[in-house]
């Protein structure tokens, strides 16, 4: 953000996001050429997130805190 005004975005399809074991994974924003502010994309930063998305008519409710990953605290860094 600048201000008011997002400079990069992050793009993913819900279905990469349907495993409840899937593991704190790094992503990389994208920098918004409509804006211009960053310049070059490797420049346009990382974050990390866990995100989980269920059908419960069809599954059921789901208790994050039985989810044997879902305990783990993530990485402090983007190698570790």
């Amino acid at each position: 953000m600048d201000g008011d005004v997002p400079v990069c975005y992050y793009a993913e399809s819900l279905l990469n996001f349907s495993d409840p074991d899937m593991p704190i994974k790094w992503y990389q924003f994208t920098n918004d050429t409509c804006v211009n502010e960053v310049k070059e994309c490797h420049n346009a930063g990382f974050f990390s997130m866990r995100l989980f998305f269920n059908n419960m008519t069809k599954n059921g409710e789901v208790d994050p805190s039985q989810i044997p990953g879902w305990n783990k605290k993530p990485p402090r860094r983007l190698n570790a």
